[in-house]
């Protein structure tokens, strides 16, 4: 690989760390793949801390020993007028033996630096991936380590860690040590709540798909160990009336035979954009409840509430857990 094909200007953008780091990763073994020696020709600053001209006189400086060498600025939000407009003259005419590579959250494309970078180097903005488009990020996450996983685990996964792209990568590289220790080889649900779920906080989410999926155990198992973590029994009620209610107007769509459901269940539901999503979900549990059986499930829960107000603490949970079972059944 000829020198040349690297451009000696880039800017790597993205709200994830885990996605910035991925491809800094990726230059990091292109320059060592074609002979770069990093241990001599590379330098990282930190865009709020550091002088702009020793960002420059570093960018300036000849490799040792290499044909090129690598300097990063991070965090390019922070950069002020004083090193944009110092790099930005080093962009219009950057050394051909460097590679300046700025790396951060953002970095507004009206500037001179962003154009300069544009236009004698390489933008890669990596979006971070949508909520549907997660299970999938996982599971390559997972075939990366060549670890194959069920349908539920990347779900399951998301649930107890969140979105975040470098909190997922780290799950995953804990569960693949987990396996690496034991006979098993498959990512499952239950691996998943061997290895990250005994500690991970409880999702709001995770309990109620639990409930409408009639995973009992599951859901029971969610429940203490909310309560465990200090949520109100109160407030794991207010989920699970929350989500009867959906599965009574998602069954009510489909019983009508309403012709596009997941549209009118959002107007119904008025769910925020950042939910809408879910509407497959809801209409996929409903399917596996009558109409009938949802509107006694509401109707019982009447009684949990009054056992929540007026039995001793050590019966409380169990109303509920018994709400949970016949709800299930």
């Amino acid at each position: 690989m000829a020198p040349t094909e690297l451009k000696p200007l880039y800017l790597i953008v993205s709200e994830q760390a885990f996605l910035r780091d991925q491809a800094l990763d990726r230059l990091r073994v292109r320059l060592r793949d074609m002979g770069t020696d990093l241990d001599f020709n590379y330098e990282q600053f930190d865009a709020e801390t550091a002088d702009p001209t020793e960002i420059v006189a570093a960018a300036s400086t000849l490799p040792f020993i290499s044909e090129l060498r690598l300097v990063v600025v991070t965090r390019t939000e922070k950069l002020d007028k004083e090193a944009l407009d110092l790099l930005a003259g080093y962009a219009q005419a950057p050394s051909p033996t460097t590679i300046l590579c700025l790396v951060g959250e953002k970095l507004n494309r009206s500037t001179r630096l962003y154009k300069a970078i544009a236009a004698q180097g390489t933008v890669l903005d990596r979006k971070a991936p949508a909520r549907r488009e997660l299970p999938g990020v996982v599971r390559g996450l997972f075939a990366e380590r060549g670890l194959d996983c069920d349908v539920p685990s990347p779900e399951a996964l998301i649930n107890l860690v969140g979105e975040d792209l470098g909190a997922l990568s780290t799950a995953v590289a804990t569960i693949a040590a987990y396996l690496e220790a034991t006979p098993k080889k498959k990512v499952t649900r239950k691996v998943i709540a061997e290895v990250i779920g005994a500690s991970a906080e409880v999702k709001g989410w995770e309990f109620t798909d639990a409930l409408a999926e009639r995973r009992c155990g599951e859901a029971l198992v969610l429940v203490r160990r909310a309560l465990d973590q200090g949520l109100s029994l109160p407030a794991l009620g207010t989920m699970a009336l929350r989500t009867v209610r959906q599965l009574i107007v998602a069954r009510s769509l489909l019983d009508e035979g309403v012709l596009n459901p997941a549209d009118q269940l959002i107007e119904e539901l008025k769910l925020p954009a950042n939910l809408r999503w879910r509407t497959k979900s809801i209409l996929q549990q409903a399917r596996a409840f009558k109409a009938r059986k949802l509107r006694e499930a509401l109707c019982a829960y009447s009684e949990v509430e009054l056992a929540i107000k007026s039995s001793p603490d050590n019966l409380k949970s169990l109303a509920f857990e018994r709400w949970i079972i016949d709800f299930c059944q």
